[in-house]
């Protein structure tokens, strides 16, 4: 199965199994789902991404003025403001990250813990106050009960749930 992943996807070196249901169908709303999804497959409201498929509406910058890109959200000096809030992965110190490493680091840490990146965007409020612009929540009605039943058939991988994302966008 780990062979027909995402080069992306696998870069994150997240356990991959299709016979449990996934724990973030569960604890994030929809928006925040299609932004986590966004970013583990790199699949969204990124510049690069809209540059490569054109289109020429899309904001590309996030409100600091950088480029939107899927780590950007912990990169992003207005989220850092808030890093004395932000979910932390164990009991060890809370040091902020510095170097660009330890900033992918913490990304990884959200992106196995949905939970902890239901929190991040919470507290730092990332998508509603600093980069709100070019990803609307998805306007179709589509349940948990329906996600659920796309992983509950085993042929179903990450790759086509994109796909049906990017139907219902």
């Amino acid at each position: 199965m780990e062979d027909k992943m995402s080069r992306r996807y696998k870069s994150w070196d997240l356990p991959y199994d299709t016979r449990h249901h996934p724990e973030e169908l569960e604890v994030l709303t929809r928006p925040q789902l299609q932004r986590f999804l966004a970013i583990r497959t790199g699949h969204g409201d990124f510049a690069w991404y809209h540059r490569r498929y054109k289109h020429d509406e899309a904001e590309l910058r996030c409100g600091c003025g950088r480029p939107k890109t899927p780590d950007h959200l912990v990169m992003c000096r207005q989220s850092r403001r808030s890093f004395g809030k932000w979910p932390w992965p164990g009991e060890g110190p809370r040091i902020r990250p510095q170097t660009r490493a330890e900033k992918k680091e913490y990304l990884r840490f959200l992106m196995g813990d949905p939970l902890a990146f239901k929190e991040f965007l919470e507290v730092t409020r990332f998508y509603a106050n600093i980069c709100p612009r070019g990803l609307a929540p998805l306007s179709l009605p589509v349940s948990p009960m329906c996600l659920s039943f796309l992983f509950s058939l085993s042929h179903v991988e990450w790759r086509d749930l994109v796909i049906y994302f990017h139907i219902l966008l």
